[in-house]
């Protein structure tokens, strides 16, 4: 038995996968999603943000396992070891755009002065803008998750949906 020492604990607690068709080892836990940026793949999301409580349901992140053809939503399901993952394919692709179809397909998009009256949701969306053109994500973050029963379906990694 070959003694790892103090990196012993790290070496455990690692597992491979491969993510079209490269290997890649990251730590037990993961999400395939995060393993995908590890590597610098950039997979499509809404509901997902780092520093967020997760929980999937835009279906935008859809990977497709490699061994038996499903889809499922990286950003939901932890890497196993030998786990072989496409991101991107004509299958995915179609999934994906579906998936943004029907989320598009709730939103009016027909938001004018004063937004809170013409949305829907009747969320503030002006006082939410300032607050993004300020810089100040957490708080306009704070303003969706008052307003909007499911806020996540609106957040994307890099930016809000606005009206």
């Amino acid at each position: 038995m070959i003694d790892y020492g103090v990196f012993a604990p790290l070496r455990e607690n690692m597992i491979t996968l491969k993510i079209n068709n490269t290997e890649i080892q990251v730590e037990n836990g993961t999400s395939v999603m995060k393993a995908a940026q590890q590597m610098g793949i950039d997979v499509p999301n809404m509901c997902w943000h780092d520093e967020l409580e997760h929980f999937t349901s835009c279906m935008l992140c859809l990977v497709k396992d490699q061994k038996n053809g499903r889809l499922f939503p990286s950003c939901s399901v932890n890497a196993t070891e030998g786990l072989e993952v496409i991101t991107d394919d004509s299958e995915i692709k179609e999934a994906r755009q579906t998936a943004l179809e029907l989320l598009l397909s709730e939103h009016v998009g027909d938001c004018e002065a004063p937004c809170q009256i013409a949305c829907p949701a009747h969320m503030n969306i002006p006082l939410m803008n300032r607050l993004i053109a300020a810089g100040k994500f957490d708080e306009s973050l704070a303003v969706v998750k008052r307003d909007i029963a499911l806020p996540a379906v609106l957040w994307m990694s890099r930016f809000l949906f606005v009206c």
